[in-house]
C-alpha cells in the first residue's frame, strides 16, 4: 500500500506501507538517489542537533531542491552561497563572506538583513517573508 508522510523539518516522503504493528507501521520510501540523499542529509542534520538546547526559530526549516543561490552584498559584489536551511521568514547560507550584522543584502530576488554569523556562513531574515501556499521544497530564491 503506498503512503506520503509529511516530517516536519524533512518534507514530504512518499514510500510503501511494509510491516504493522500495534505501536506503527515501516515505509520503504520510494525516492530518487537524490532525493534519497536529501533526505540523509536533513536527518543527520537534524541527529546532530537534537541534543543542543531548543531551537529559537519561530518557523520551521527546509532544505530546498536547489541549494545555490546568488547573494548580493552590500558593496554590489555578488557572490554563490548554498543554502544550509529555509524558512519562509529566512535562510541559513553557507559562504566565505561574512557581511556585518544588520547589513542589507539580496538573496536571490529577496532583500535581507544578516541576523547571525555563523561558522560556515550568515543567517538571514527576509525583508518579507513566503507565503504558507508558495513554501515548499522546490522554492527558489
Amino acid at each position: 500500500m503506498k503512503a506520503t508522510c509529511y516530517l516536519d523539518s524533512v518534507g514530504v516522503v512518499p514510500g510503501l506501507i511494509g510491516e504493522v504493528s500495534p505501536v506503527g507501521f515501516t515505509m520503504l520510501i520510494e525516492a530518487s538517489a537524490e532525493r534519497r540523499r536529501r533526505i540523509e542529509d536533513r536527518l543527520s542534520w537534524l541527529r546532530a542537533r537534537a541534543g543542543e538546547t531548543a531551537d529559537q526559530r519561530s518557523d520551521p526549516r527546509i532544505v530546498p531542491v536547489q541549494k545555490a543561490v546568488n547573494v548580493r552584498l552590500p558593496n554590489s559584489q555578488t557572490v554563490v552561497a548554498e543554502i544550509v536551511d529555509l524558512s519562509m521568514s529566512g535562510a541559513a547560507l553557507a559562504t566565505s563572506e561574512r557581511p556585518d550584522l544588520g547589513s542589507t543584502v539580496t538573496v536571490g530576488k529577496r532583500f535581507a538583513t544578516v541576523v547571525r554569523q555563523t561558522e560556515d556562513g550568515i543567517a538571514v531574515q527576509f525583508k518579507l517573508p513566503f507565503s504558507p501556499i508558495t513554501f515548499n521544497e522546490h522554492v527558489v530564491l
